[in-house]
């Protein structure tokens, strides 16, 4: 698969980052982006997806700051499969023709230098929007791929809707679609219009260090399949869904007597101490634990006599995932989008970098300290003895011992 995405950006004339418009900069890998820009030094433009989940007011402060706060970003375009209110997103370009105008605008008189590449399986078509498909066996040089089209290279994170988009695109089904993330094995080439041909790539997860695993895990970095506990994504969640997760899932407020009696069936939903003296019938914030455990009573899953509460977690993050339960990121007031100084780096306060060696004052040395120093005795200068092969004997004990005496003697007579 890495071989695959390496390909598409050899071939490419612009580079067509796919990014999920809930959460753009979690799918913007920083090494990618510098790989395009910097080494390649090729024009890159993201395509801000599922414009429809997202407010036009957040898209559109989202583009300003990926224009002004990413190096390396030549435009912005937005996409939508679903239909959008028209007028919405005044300052934005949106569509299919907005993003091939955009590809030729960063990247002016550019021919593909990949016409009529055999090793990518060809989907030519005799004019945009029918689509004959054609096996990589028949595809010969200077065929399938015009000379002088324009190459856009589709890259991105799996499941941010590469293979949706290319399918709008071409208004047709193209290229398989599925759920599961990484679907796509293989690259292929498919033209646009007389000018423009577009390359497909698989999905590849470049490795975020910085970023949390709840948040990998909603933003489907990491399988459904590898997580564990869905607790911790699941208060991510809750913390950034457009309306309150328990209403909905259609869940009534949970009552400190529900929670006594949780607690009592061995399920730790809600720390009372936080809560304070409320009545029994009053309503209690909520907690994932809680959350999942008024979901699984909801749904009768049960497990050893009392709420299955790992597996509703499980139940409601594929929810989260399949779109059922909305979430958006809001876009910061800043433009500094820079990761932040780490502690007890070289630009933090606390690093001791720029001392001066002249100003620092060390504890004084004694004659013996650098005698023992200079003798290279190691085990001197720790207070420790040397011991070889057969030091552990009696003979040799008595025979260190009178050696040691003997420097002791010395020592006093020096003294005197």
């Amino acid at each position: 698969v890495w071989r695959q995405l390496w390909r598409v950006l050899e071939r490419c004339d612009v580079a067509v980052l796919v990014v999920d418009a809930r959460h753009p900069l979690l799918h913007l890998p920083p090494a990618l982006v510098h790989h395009v820009s910097r080494t390649l030094r090729k024009p890159l433009v993201v395509v801000l997806n599922k414009l429809d989940t997202v407010a036009p007011e957040d898209a559109q402060r989202w583009a300003e700051l990926l224009r002004e706060g990413i190096p390396g970003v030549s435009g912005i375009v937005g996409y939508s499969k679903e239909s959008l209110p028209p007028g919405a997103h005044r300052d934005l370009p949106i569509g299919r023709a907005a993003l091939i105008d955009e590809c030729h605008r960063v990247a002016p008189g550019a021919c593909s230098r990949s016409a009529g590449d055999p090793e990518a399986p060809v989907v030519p078509t005799e004019e945009a929007g029918t689509i004959l498909a054609a096996t990589p066996d028949c595809a010969e040089p200077g065929q399938g791929v015009a000379a002088g089209r324009l190459l856009l290279g589709l890259i991105g994170h799996p499941n941010v809707g590469k293979s949706s988009l290319v399918n709008s695109i071409m208004g047709g089904k193209v290229v398989s679609v599925k759920a599961t993330p990484g679907h796509t094995k293989t690259l292929q080439t498919l033209i646009l219009d007389d000018r423009t041909c577009l390359c497909d790539s698989p999905g590849v997860v470049f490795p975020r260090l910085e970023v949390p695993r709840e948040v990998q895990i909603v933003g489907m970095l990491i399988p459904l399949a590898q997580v564990r506990e869905p607790f911790s994504a699941l208060r991510w969640v809750m913390e950034h869904s457009l309306k309150p997760l328990p209403e909905m899932l259609n869940l009534k407020p949970a009552s400190m007597a529900q929670v006594v009696e949780l607690r009592e069936s061995g399920v730790d939903a809600l720390d009372l101490k936080d809560v304070g003296e409320a009545e029994e019938s009053a309503p209690l914030p909520w907690s994932p634990m809680l959350l999942c455990a008024m979901y699984a009573q909801q749904r009768g899953l049960v497990k050893s006599g009392g709420p299955d509460c790992l597996k509703a977690g499980m139940e409601i993050l594929e929810k989260v995932l399949d779109g059922k339960l909305p979430y958006v990121v809001a876009p910061p007031q800043s433009c500094d989008l820079s990761p932040p100084t780490v502690e007890g780096s070289a630009d933090s306060e606390d690093s001791d970098w720029q001392v001066d060696d002249d100003d620092y004052e060390s504890e004084r040395e004694d004659p013996e300290y650098r005698k023992k120093v200079a003798e290279g005795d190691l085990l001197g200068v720790f207070g420790e003895e040397r011991h070889g092969p057969g030091s552990g004997s009696i003979k040799s004990r008595k025979k260190q011992t009178k050696l040691r005496k003997q420097r002791e003697a010395e020592k006093v007579e020096e003294a005197m």
